[in-house]
C-alpha cells in the first residue's frame, strides 16, 4: 500500500491507529505484545497519576519502546504497514 493511500484511509477512519500498530509491530519495537496492552498501560498509569495524558504517553513511549515520541512511533508503523500490506 502507498503511504498516501494509507493516510487517506486513516483520515477517513477506514483504518485506525490500532490497525497499523499490529502485534508484530508492537512486539518488534515495544515491550508490549499488542496495541491493546499499550493502551491498557496508558490507562492504568492515567488512573493513578495526576500527570497529563501527553506526559503519560511520552513516559511510556520513552520507557517501553524504541521511539523518542508518539509521532516517530506512528511514522514507523505507517512505513511498516505500507511495506507489508
Amino acid at each position: 500500500m502507498k503511504k498516501n493511500d494509507l493516510y487517506e484511509k486513516l483520515a477517513n477512519e477506514e483504518l485506525g491507529i490500532e490497525d497499523i500498530m499490529t502485534n508484530t509491530f508492537m512486539e518488534e519495537y515495544t515491550n508490549f505484545s499488542s496495541f491493546k496492552s499499550f493502551v491498557e498501560e496508558l490507562e492504568e498509569r492515567g488512573s493513578r497519576s495526576k500527570a497529563g495524558t501527553e506526559k503519560i504517553l511520552q513516559d511510556v513511549i520513552t520507557e517501553k519502546t524504541t521511539f523518542k515520541n508518539f509521532e516517530k512511533m506512528k511514522e514507523r508503523a505507517i512505513e511498516d504497514y505500507c511495506k507489508y500490506n
